[in-house]
């Protein structure tokens, strides 16, 4: 970090979940938002592959869906699923989430904040935020 001109300390970093998607069907919403994450995952990895010595996370990404999947750049999950996973996750990271992804239609990034709405308080609880 000092070589590039930065203290080092604790910086925030990834989440362990990815970006997270909240929905009632984790299955139904794989397939609704995989369009538009193999778009996301394209671009970023075009641009990765201008640069000859990339470490970018998407390279290799599109071989398949499950590949996308197993990636963990998204994950997909029900607001129960996510509570279970929280207090692992907010021991050393954040959740992130990113609700128009790829271009996802407005209607479904909404339902995924309403969720996600509904499960702040009892993430707070996990980890409080500091005022």
């Amino acid at each position: 970090c000092r070589r590039l001109g930065r203290e080092p300390g604790r910086k925030s970093g990834p989440s362990g979940l990815g970006d997270i998607h909240l929905t009632r069907d984790p299955e139904r919403a794989w397939a609704r938002l995989m369009p538009h994450l193999k778009h996301m995952v394209g671009e970023y990895a075009k641009w990765a592959a201008q640069e000859e010595n990339s470490q970018s996370p998407f390279k290799g990404l599109l071989a398949d869906d499950n590949a996308l999947r197993r990636s963990g750049m998204l994950n997909i999950c029900s607001p129960e699923e996510l509570l279970q996973k929280a207090p692992t996750t907010l021991e050393h990271g954040t959740i992130t989430c990113m609700p128009l992804l790829g271009g996802v239609a407005p209607e479904v990034g909404w339902e995924n904040l309403h969720l996600l709405k509904d499960v702040v308080p009892q993430l707070r609880a996990i980890r409080p935020v500091a005022a």
